[in-house]
Formats: C-alpha cells, sequence, structure tokens
C-alpha cells in the first residue's frame, strides 16, 4: 500500500479520534506509527489539529469519585431492585456470611433513572448504583467497604478517622501496602501489578489512581478470588469472601479468559477485569481448546443484561430527562459521548435478548421497534444508510436514539451549520457533533493537500 492510500484510508480514522476524547499527542504518535517516518510532517500537522481541537472542548476534567446527591427513591420495587443486585455479586464472588450480613444492611440504593450516575459516600455513608452490571455494582460497594471488617493480624488498626484527618490510619496502612506491592520483584502476582501500571496517571504525586482503583477494583479486577490478590493485600478481604474460586494462579485466571469464546469473554467482562490486562504479553498462556464460564455465572450474568433492558424500558422517559441533562452529580458534561455509548451497549444488549424489551412495559415495544431500525441500518450502505435516517427520524423515537447513527451518514444529515441556540435535547447534541465531524473533516482534508 503506498504512502497515499495509507493516508487516506487513516483520514476519517483522525476525524473521529479528533471528534472524541483523547490525547492530541497519542494520535500524532498514532499517525507517524502508521504512515511511517517519512510522514513526520503531516504527523506534526494532525499533533497541531488534536491541540485545537481539545482546547475547543469544554469538557472538564473528570472527578475520581464523584459526591452522590439525593434522590428520591418513590419507585415501589426499588428494595427488591436492590435485593437482586446484592444477591448477584453474593453469588458471583463467593461472598462468606459475614460479608452478606454487612451488604444486606449497608445502605445502598437505586439511582431510578440514572443509569450513568454512580458515588459512594464511604463504609458510614451510603452508595447508589443505576444499572444491573456487577462490576458496577461492586465498584460502588467497595468504595464503601472499608471499615466493615478489621484487619486481619492487626487489631490496633482503626478505621475511625482521627479529628481533622480525611484518612483512617487503617485505610493509610492500606495505601502503603499498595505501594509497596507495586515495588515488590516480580512474583506471581505481576499481571495484577501490570493492570495498575496501565493507569493513565499512575506517575502522578500522591498515587490518586493507584489507590482510588486499588480500593474501587481490586475486588473486580480479580474477580474477588482471594487467590488472586497478593498476600500483602489478602488480609483486608479475607473475611468478606469465602476461598470456593475455580481459578488458582494469574496463570490459570489468564489462560482460561484467552480461551473463552467471544460471547463468554463478553460475558466474563462483566465480574472480572482480566480485559484491562495488557493481554498481548500473556497470548503464550491460552488454554488448548476452549474454555467456558460456569453455567452458573453464565445464567446470572444473562439474567442481569435482560435487567438492564427491562430497566432500560420501564425508566426511558426519566432517563432521557436525566442523562440529556448533560452534566451529571460530579458537575462532569457528558452529554453526546456518555448517550451514544450508553445506547450502543442497549442496542447490543437488544440483538442478544430479542424480545425482552417488547413484554417489558414502559416504552419497551416503542424501543424495540427504534432498535430494530437501527440494527436493519447495519446492512445498507452508507448512502443507503442516509435514505433510511432520512425518512425513519420522523419516528421521535429513532430522534432520541440518534446518537447512533453512523458518523458519516450522521455528517450527512445533521453536520450543516445549526441555527443560533440549539436546544439542548438530543436532536441538538446530534446536530452539535455532526457539525464537529463535518469541521475536522474539512481539516483533515486541509493537512492532506498540504
Amino acid at each position: 500500500m503506498t504512502t497515499h492510500r495509507r493516508a487516506a484510508k487513516l483520514a476519517f480514522a483522525l476525524v473521529i479520534r479528533f471528534a472524541s476524547p483523547g490525547s492530541a499527542e497519542d494520535t500524532g504518535e498514532y499517525v507517524q506509527s502508521v504512515l511511517g517516518p517519512q510522514m513526520k510532517i503531516l504527523a506534526r500537522l494532525v499533533l497541531l489539529l488534536g491541540v485545537i481541537a481539545i482546547g475547543c472542548s469544554n469538557r472538564p476534567e473528570p472527578t475520581p469519585i464523584p459526591t452522590p446527591i439525593e434522590a428520591a427513591l418513590d419507585e415501589p420495587n426499588t428494595a427488591l431492585w436492590i435485593g437482586e443486585r446484592i444477591d448477584a455479586i453474593v453469588e458471583l464472588y463467593h461472598v462468606s456470611g459475614a460479608g452478606q450480613a454487612w451488604l444486606r444492611g449497608y445502605d445502598l440504593r437505586q439511582m431510578v433513572g440514572m443509569p450513568g450516575w454512580f458515588g459512594s459516600t464511604g463504609y458510614d455513608g451510603w452508595a447508589g448504583i443505576g444499572q444491573a452490571i456487577p462490576s458496577s455494582v461492586l465498584h460502588e460497594v467497595s468504595h464503601s467497604y472499608f471499615g466493615a471488617f478489621p484487619v486481619s493480624g492487626e487489631p490496633g488498626l482503626s478505621w475511625v478517622r482521627p479529628e481533622g484527618d480525611t484518612t483512617s490510619p487503617a485505610l493509610k496502612q492500606y495505601h502503603r501496602d499498595l505501594v509497596t506491592f507495586m515495588a515488590q520483584p516480580p512474583d506471581g502476582f505481576e499481571p495484577l501489578r501490570a493492570r495498575f501500571r496501565n493507569l493513565p496517571g499512575l506517575s502522578r504525586e500522591e498515587n490518586p489512581d493507584l489507590f482510588h482503583f486499588g480500593e474501587a477494583d481490586l475486588l473486580y479486577s480479580t474477580g474477588a478470588n482471594l487467590q488472586l490478590i497478593p498476600p500483602i493485600l489478602r488480609r483486608y478481604f479475607d473475611q468478606f469472601l469465602d476461598e470456593r474460586d475455580f481459578l488458582r494462579t494469574w496463570n490459570e485466571a489468564i489462560g482460561w479468559y484467552l480461551a473463552l469464546p467471544d460471547e463468554e469473554k463478553t460475558l466474563a467482562d462483566q465480574y472480572i477485569g482480566i480485559t484491562h490486562l495488557p493481554l498481548e504479553r500473556y497470548r503464550p498462556l491460552k488454554n488448548r481448546g476452549t474454555a467456558h464460564l460456569p453455567l452458573g455465572t453464565r445464567a446470572l450474568l444473562l439474567r442481569e443484561q435482560r435487567q438492564r433492558l427491562v430497566d432500560f424500558a420501564r425508566q426511558f422517559d426519566q432517563i432521557v430527562v436525566n442523562e440529556l441533562s448533560f452534566v451529571d452529580a460530579a458537575s462532569v458534561d457528558r452529554s453526546f459521548q456518555f448517550w451514544r455509548g450508553y445506547l450502543r451497549e442497549m442496542l447490543d444488549l437488544h440483538k442478544a435478548h430479542a424480545g425482552v424489551l417488547a413484554g417489558a412495559g414502559g416504552k419497551g415495544r416503542q424501543l424495540q421497534e427504534a432498535l430494530d431500525t437501527f440494527v436493519a441500518a447495519e446492512q445498507l450502505s452508507e448512502d443507503g444508510q442516509v435514505e433510511h435516517f432520512r425518512e425513519a427520524l420522523m419516528d421521535p423515537f429513532v430522534m432520541d436514539l440518534a446518537v447512533l447513527i453512523p458518523d458519516r451518514p450522521m455528517m450527512v444529515l445533521f453536520g450543516s451549520q445549526p441555527p443560533e441556540g440549539t436546544p439542548r435535547t438530543v436532536e441538538g447534541a446530534v446536530r452539535r457533533f455532526g457539525q464537529k465531524l463535518a469541521r475536522y473533516a474539512g481539516a483533515v482534508s486541509e493537512t492532506f493537500a498540504l
């Protein structure tokens, strides 16, 4: 392939990279790696465009741990819904009897109509969850966990924060143990260190990302398997978990995961975080033959997926109002990107569980018909998609889901200059994004001309 053909193939990919959150420096390096050293000038131009694009964005820095807000829980089934989510993580993560007692006594709340909303105020507060995703539930439970049990072998370590201090002695010790673990020589837990080393802010002073993920995602990263938790950290969790896991070492866990069929990998990602490891270096560990999820685990994860579709149908009106207010509880402007990611998940779940939306109640039947419109478009050419959606967008439910339209047809349908004061609605968000795509496409075309 000639340099110019490689450049042409890359052009639209760059539009998408600019229009989405990311690093301009990474994009410049990406261009040079694809096009070769002879294209250094183009790489520098792309880097400049990326800086301009990111500089024009009003997206603030994400808040690591959003501060939750009070929400009215007037839905009659919230207690039942929370009980089912707790049952799921108890079964998936082999929670001990003492751990179950703590979980069922903790103030865990369903955030009705807020699938992207999450937060925890800690052990002596409450936590909120909006979707039936076991890893997300476990994340908030993990934020709330520290203080539930004494540290094994350290009865003098207190979880009570001294007056004037924001961190308890026990949590400070946990942080020190995390740092010690990262500094230990390579051993059987090196894959977990590799996961933490991939955190984007690991080199920042005071280790905020290491501590945040070490607290909230250690159990998810290991599937809450005590055998995969390093010994220096195991004493913080040995009263919460039972040792009943079928995976005994990291090599065994990675080999099992790599041998899963793609569909089961997607399911496994909802309860164990092996997908976030740098897996390329571990390919030789792949088991011969095909591995499978335990039948009970598979059935439970599929049940939770169906529950997400039911919640989507029954809470759709509230979700549109809450999520398209454009700012979440942490004052992070997510708008188009969040709504698109969430709806893509719903589309995938709808394809995997056909018929669930129709019987879910709420707006389920209308949403099923609207999502089927997007499924049908996947078989069409780009020109065919433009005409397909031009007609389909007359349906208000299709318009509510318009962020799912692929980028090139979206540029044609929505890329012209929007009128002044485009409303803060789904249509307004799509028009702003389509116009941004068109603007960046023009900038990249000029770059290639240069």
